[in-house]
């Protein structure tokens, strides 16, 4: 996990308390093969997803850090293909990992609601994506083409009226979990194809910290939450 300081990030190594600095990283994705480099989401410098079209002008204002950001949320589930959204970019892009770089395959324009985050479910066939201010607050649910996860047209939308940040799919597919900043709360949406309801709100013991990230365990009994002191 990371953890944000003023100085920069320190990034823990769970399993053995290791840690690094990196300076301007948010937060970071990891992936399951151990040969792939891990997947440093806010950090822009010599990033791979650094080109024309993914950064932010003028450079935005995120905690008083300036915010240079080829990606505000990415997965990479399958080690084979990288789902990025870009809210300052207003799109979500599919690249294809390969050994010299990563090849754009699909790219959606969001610029009626910029995307915040993004999550593919585990059996490959949904995107889901948050939307903020100064779009419609909401969630975008889209089926994906099997094999080139090319994204379609908007399937459903949800979480309307909320403020939704992170969010992750149950490991069988048939929930979205996301996290609210306004209220602090997480919102549990339970699929049905294009039917969507939602069927849970917790709110995590923690305020005034602000829920940002969600995680769910394999086996469906833990949640994890990142918190943090502000909303920016």
């Amino acid at each position: 996990w990371s953890e944000q300081g003023t100085d920069g990030v320190r990034v823990v190594r769970a399993s053995s308390g290791q840690q690094a600095q990196i300076s301007g990283l948010l937060r970071i994705l990891s992936t399951r093969e151990p040969k792939v480099r891990p997947i440093l989401v806010h950090r822009s410098e010599d990033s791979v997803l650094d080109r024309p079209g993914s950064e932010s002008i003028p450079r935005k204002m995120a905690g008083g850090r300036p915010r240079v950001a080829p990606c505000t949320g990415a997965w990479w589930g399958d080690d084979r293909h990288l789902v990025v959204a870009n809210f300052h970019g207003q799109h979500v892009r599919v690249y294809r990992y390969r050994e010299d770089g990563l090849e754009l395959l699909h790219h959606q324009d969001h610029s009626f609601a910029p995307p915040e985050d993004v999550a593919v479910s585990p059996d490959g066939r949904l995107m889901a994506v948050t939307h903020t201010m100064p779009g419609e607050d909401m969630v975008s649910l889209h089926q994906l083409e099997p094999e080139s996860l090319k994204p379609g047209p908007i399937l459903a939308k949800f979480g309307r009226g909320c403020c939704p940040h992170g969010l992750t799919f149950s490991a069988d597919s048939r929930f979205v979990l996301v996290t609210e900043i306004m209220t602090g709360s997480v919102l549990v949406y339970r699929l049905d194809g294009a039917r969507v309801r939602r069927v849970q709100t917790f709110r995590p013991p923690l305020a005034p910290r602000v829920p940002k990230s969600v995680a769910v365990t394999a086996d469906g009994r833990y949640v994890a939450v990142a918190h943090s002191a502000e909303v920016a």
